[in-house]
């Protein structure tokens, strides 16, 4: 596959469903594991299917942070904070998560950032 085979990454519909996609894997995680704190901590799979989705969100933040700029600052700069490195963290500094830090995003932050999308995206649908 060449590059100009690939699909552009950057239209924000796509991304919003992406991280509302992405964050209702992490709610099935959570379900799944009862939303146990002591899951999460002894388990590393319950981990990396969390961290899995957290840098996916994380990726299309920066996506839309990049590609969007008006609608990433109205939506998302007052819930995000310095979100934008954890992906870095959760694919390059693996070795280094604070686990503890981390179970504040899916049980928390996540549905904000969930929330935030779906008004985005309730948003770029009614001015068409």
């Amino acid at each position: 596959m060449n590059h100009e085979d690939r699909r552009p990454l950057g239209d924000l519909r796509e991304n919003l469903h992406w991280i509302i996609g992405y964050s209702d894997g992490i709610e099935d995680y959570l379900t799944y594991f009862n939303r146990s704190y002591e899951d999460f901590i002894e388990n590393e799979m319950f981990q990396d299917c969390c961290l899995a989705k957290i840098g996916q969100i994380a990726e299309c933040l920066n996506r839309i942070s990049k590609n969007h700029k008006a609608e990433y600052d109205e939506y998302f700069v007052p819930i995000v904070g310095e979100f934008h490195g954890m992906r870095d963290i959760t694919i390059h500094q693996y070795e280094n998560i604070n686990y503890r830090i981390i179970w504040i995003f899916p049980t928390k932050e996540r549905l904000m950032i969930k929330n935030a999308a779906q008004k985005c995206l309730e948003y770029i649908d009614s001015v068409g």
